[in-house]
């Protein structure tokens, strides 16, 4: 007899699609294989240091003192945002060739929460338009070694704080349903409804990919900010082959 959340498991399909980090906790504890997409841009940042062959150790957003703490204990750097805005912490395009042999604590409020959930899950591998057929292989690999299933959780935004509001809670974003998108159409097996509409949207994005991605919120955010070429680098499909996988605290060197 199936069991009452089957529905809510998206069981029987082999690839999956959740938001946030209720999905990722969700598919953690299954024990699916976990390919987090946050685009904009943790996700794209991590595989650019993993590709430069950094490491790097997810840390949750929201206290500085703290980060600087877990920084120091390790041995670290911290990458921080400069005052002026103009070099952020989650640029992928700061990553040179100096990044290689180092190791940095990399504050997010979503890509590393998330990270930090689901690492219960079999796997839990990075993913972005920028890696997606290469996310997709690694992760469907390492499916079929478990015989487990896949979930892809884009990661989503945050609300802003709001005293009138309801709730907070995870605001999905266009630029991470692509990015899930970009991945699922890599993969083989029997997609949810979920993850067959996420890899549709991505098909159909493919005619302006770069302009989706600028027009979007979250795009249009970072270009305010002075980071058009952030969002540009972030919509390069298929550019890396590197993918993050988080091996305890953190996403070793490729």
């Amino acid at each position: 007899m199936p069991h009452p959340t089957d529905w809510l498991n998206q069981t029987p399909y082999e690839v999956r699609l959740e938001w946030g980090p209720r999905g990722a906790y969700e598919a953690a504890q299954r024990g699916d294989v976990v390919v987090l997409v946050d685009m904009l841009s943790f996700c794209t940042a991590v595989t650019t240091a993993v590709e430069r062959e950094a490491s790097i150790v997810p840390f949750r957003h929201g206290d500085e003192e703290a980060a600087r703490a877990e920084a120091e204990r390790l041995g670290v750097e911290l990458l921080t945002d400069s005052e002026n805005g103009k070099r952020r912490a989650l640029s992928p395009r700061r990553y040179g060739a100096r990044a290689k042999g180092h190791t940095y604590l990399l504050p997010s409020p979503n890509g590393a929460t998330c990270s930090l959930i689901a690492e219960p899950a079999t796997a839990v591998f990075l993913g972005c338009v920028r890696n997606a057929s290469a996310a997709a292989a690694a992760a469907a690999a390492t499916a079929q070694e478990h015989g487990v299933a896949i979930t892809v959780v884009p990661c989503g935004e945050r609300w802003p704080a709001h005293d009138d509001a309801p709730d907070q809670g995870v605001r999905p974003c266009v630029e991470d349903h692509l990015g899930a998108g970009a991945v699922i159409t890599a993969l083989e097996g029997k997609r949810s409804p979920e993850a067959e509409f996420a890899a549709q949207a991505f098909i159909a994005s493919l005619r302006d990919l770069s302009g989706t991605l600028l027009g979007c919120v979250s795009g249009r955010e970072l270009v305010a900010r002075g980071h058009r070429k952030d969002v540009q680098f972030a919509s390069e499909w298929d550019a890396s082959t590197a993918v993050p996988r988080l091996d305890g605290d953190r996403f070793p060197a490729g």
